[in-house]
This record gives structure tokens, C-alpha cells and sequence, in this order.
């Protein structure tokens, strides 16, 4: 005889299907992340190397959604990105145009990183089967 599956006993599945989700999708967006703070770091303008070595990836939330952040502390950082003067100082004179590195750096991946989302899903999802 097979067992009667009770309400809380399925709102457990589903409970535990989302949590198996949710943490899926946090791995995938750190490691897409780290991907696009690698290419930053590479196609950032080297003149000491801070700025390449200053990218960081953080994890945030906005509401209940996981958001992984990617940027720099580096003080001119702002200024490379967007070409704007930074309280009064302008740094890299001899940048003439934003370097938009981060949007660079997304545009650049944005093929892998498609993959990368399909995969944690997917993943995920494989893990729901014997839920």
C-alpha cells in the first residue's frame, strides 16, 4: 500500500525543492561574478594595476533576490568606468572616453554566462526528481 502524502508533507517537498533552487542559483551568480570581475580585470587600463586587482564580487539581496554585485573600492574606479570627475580630481587624463570595462566585461561573457544560468537551473531541477 502506498503512503498517503499529507499536506504538510508535500509543502515540506516544495519547501525544501525551493531552498534547492535558491542556493543553485546563489553558486551560479557568484560564479558568474567572479567571471565578469576576471574580464574587468583584464581589460581594465593598467597603469599601476590597482584597479584591475580592486575588482570584488559580493553577494547581495534586494528583497528575497539574490544579487551578486561586481566593483571596485578603487577610487578612481568611477572615473575609468563612466569617465566622470571624481570630487574635483580627474584621473586617467588620457582616457578620453569611459572605459565601460564592466559592461565589457558582461557583454563579452554573456554567451557563457547564459550557459552557466541554464546549467545551475538544470542542475537544481535534476535535484527536484526524487524530491
Amino acid at each position: 500500500m502506498a503512503k498517503k502524502r499529507s499536506g504538510p508533507d508535500l509543502a515540506a517537498r516544495f519547501a525544501k525543492i525551493s531552498d534547492d533552487i535558491t542556493t543553485e542559483s546563489e553558486k551560479a551568480l557568484f560564479e558568474i561574478g567572479m567571471k565578469v570581475r576576471d574580464a574587468a580585470a583584464r581589460l581594465a587600463p593598467v597603469k599601476s594595476g590597482k584597479l584591475a586587482g580592486g575588482y570584488a564580487v559580493r553577494m547581495r539581496h534586494r528583497g528575497t533576490q539574490p544579487v551578486a554585485v561586481v566593483g571596485s573600492l578603487v577610487k578612481y574606479a568611477t572615473y575609468v568606468e563612466f569617465a566622470k570627475d571624481i570630487s574635483g580630481h580627474r584621473y586617467g587624463r588620457e582616457l578620453r572616453d569611459p572605459a565601460r570595462v564592466l559592461y565589457k566585461a558582461l557583454d563579452d561573457n554573456y554567451q557563457e554566462i547564459n550557459q552557466m544560468v541554464l546549467e545551475a537551473v538544470q542542475k537544481a531541477l535534476n535535484g527536484v526528481e526524487g524530491a
